[in-house]
């Protein structure tokens, strides 16, 4: 019904990222012919996310403690409620600008310029080309390319109403971190 993807390609794909400081997780998801990309699928790819991110976040913290004066760490740990978030479906226009190139428009950032932010190029390198060409391989890589019947959910937006009205908070008060929260418990420490 749902696999997850760790082909060499995508491996290999999220260790170059890595190399360069990116901040974007990802996670891909084989589904069944028969399986539709529902929220119901969406949230099982939610919860392997975080199976990768925990793991990389254990992994981290075993390398930074190794470094440090014998003591107890504390291990890191991240709320992640489900149950709480809640997905909103993309409209075409919207995943066609979510996918837009050009990181020239200040007051229009763009997921591209965005991931390209996050990355460090050594001085002699072609950042906007490479970052550009990274993006490509990326959302390729996701699945966002070329696919007419893609189903994009955002996660990340403010909880309704509803929700909000069930902690007490007048709306907008509550952004999506406290649905999807970490906390490393080593401070600034880096890796």
């Amino acid at each position: 019904m749902l696999k997850g993807m760790a082909s060499s390609k995508i491996e290999l794909l999220r260790k170059r990222l890595d190399d360069l400081g990116n901040v974007f997780e990802f996670v891909t998801i084989a589904l069944d012919r028969d399986v539709s990309p529902d929220e119901g699928m969406h949230r099982c790819a939610l919860a392997e996310l975080y199976v990768q991110i925990m793991g990389s976040q254990r992994e981290w913290h075993q390398k930074v403690i190794r470094r440090l004066p014998v003591a107890i760490y504390p291990e890191p740990t991240m709320r992640w409620n489900l149950d709480d978030a809640v997905g909103g479906a993309l409209g075409r226009l919207q995943i066609t600008n979510l996918l837009r190139t050009d990181t020239d428009d200040i007051g229009s950032p763009t997921l591209c310029g965005d991931f390209i932010r996050s990355l460090y190029f050594p001085d002699l390198v072609d950042r906007a080309g490479l970052g550009q060409a990274l993006f490509a391989e990326w959302i390729n890589t996701l699945g966002l390319v070329d696919q007419s019947d893609i189903v994009v959910l955002n996660w990340v937006d403010k909880p309704t109403q509803s929700l909000m009205g069930r902690y007490g908070e007048s709306a907008g008060a509550t952004a999506w971190t406290d649905f999807f929260a970490l906390n490393v418990g080593l401070g600034d420490l880096g890796a």
